[in-house]
C-alpha cells in the first residue's frame, strides 16, 4: 500500500510541476512578445510650425533637408533604421532627401506614401479636402496608397494631386523652376490677372491698390516677389510687366494705365 501511495504521490507532484511549467513558458511567451512589439514600436516627436510664423529649415540625421511652411507639423523617428527613413507632414513642406540605395526615405501624408531614393519635392496636404498634392522637382519618387500598393511613377516637372476618399489623381506639367520657392520667401504668381496679382500683394504689405481703369484689372500676367522688397520696389516690378503708373500715398496705391 505504501510502494502504491508513493507511487500516486510522486505521479502528483509530476502533474503539478508540469502545470508550474507551462504556466513559465506562456508567461515567458507573453513577456518575450511584449518586448518585440515594444521593440517594433518607433518613439517620435513632432515638430510644428505654428501658423504666422515663418519658415523653419530643419536638417534630419541622415543628412536630408526639410523646409516646414507656416502650420506645418511633421513627426520624426529619433532615429533612422538601416532599411527605413521614415516621417510623416501635415500641412506643406519642400523635402532634399540625402540619396541612400539601400535605405529608402518614405514620408506619409493622409493616406499617402510618397517613396524615394534621392530627390527634390514639395508636398502638401489638405484635410478638408482629403487631398494631397506632390510636385517633383529632380529625381525619382513612387506614389503608394495607404496598403503600400504602387499608384504612380512620378517624372521631373509633374504635379500630381491625390484624391484619398476616391482614389483618384490628376497629373499637371509645371515649371519646376516656381515650385517650393515659397521656402526662399518668395511667392510666384502664375498667369493671374493683374487685379488678383494686387489683390495677394495688399494681403502681404496691407496696403490697397485703387485701378483709374478696369482695363487693367483682368490681363493676366507672371510675376515674382520676394517678401522682403519694399512696397516701392514692387510697385516698381509691376510698372515693369504691365503698362502702369503707381502712385504710393501712405497705403492707398493709385495705379492708372501709361501708354
Amino acid at each position: 500500500i505504501q510502494e502504491r501511495v508513493g507511487r500516486k504521490r510522486f505521479r502528483l507532484s509530476f502533474r503539478t510541476m508540469g502545470r508550474y511549467a507551462a504556466m513559465f513558458v506562456l508567461a515567458l511567451g507573453c513577456a518575450l512578445g511584449y518586448f518585440v512589439y515594444e521593440s517594433q514600436q518607433v518613439e517620435e516627436y513632432t515638430l510644428v510650425v505654428a501658423s504666422g510664423n515663418p519658415v523653419k529649415k530643419v536638417t534630419l540625421r541622415d543628412g536630408s533637408e526639410v523646409w516646414l511652411r507656416s502650420g506645418t507639423q511633421m513627426r520624426i523617428p529619433k532615429s533612422f533604421s538601416p532599411q527605413n527613413r521614415s516621417v510623416a507632414i501635415e500641412g506643406e513642406a519642400f523635402f532634399s532627401v540625402k540619396k541612400d540605395s539601400v535605405s529608402p526615405f518614405v514620408v506619409r501624408a493622409e493616406d499617402l506614401y510618397v517613396k524615394v531614393l534621392g530627390t527634390s519635392f514639395n508636398l502638401k496636404t489638405n484635410k478638408e479636402e482629403n487631398s494631397v498634392e506632390t510636385t517633383l522637382v529632380s529625381g525619382h519618387v513612387v506614389l503608394m496608397d495607404k496598403k503600400e500598393k504602387e499608384i504612380l511613377d512620378m517624372q521631373p516637372g509633374e504635379k500630381v494631386l491625390f484624391e484619398s476618399e476616391s482614389e483618384t489623381w490628376k497629373i499637371e506639367q509645371v515649371d519646376v523652376n516656381t515650385q517650393g520657392v515659397w521656402r526662399l520667401g518668395q511667392s510666384v504668381l502664375e498667369d493671374k490677372t493683374l487685379g488678383e496679382i494686387t489683390e495677394r500683394i495688399a494681403e502681404i504689405y496691407h496696403v490697397h491698390f485703387n485701378f483709374a481703369t478696369k482695363r487693367l484689372v483682368d490681363k493676366k500676367y507672371r510675376f515674382v516677389f520676394n517678401k522682403e522688397e519694399s512696397i516701392e520696389e514692387i510697385c516698381s516690378n509691376l510698372e515693369y510687366i504691365a503698362p502702369i503708373r503707381c502712385k504710393i500715398e501712405g497705403r492707398e496705391i493709385f495705379i492708372t494705365y501709361q501708354k
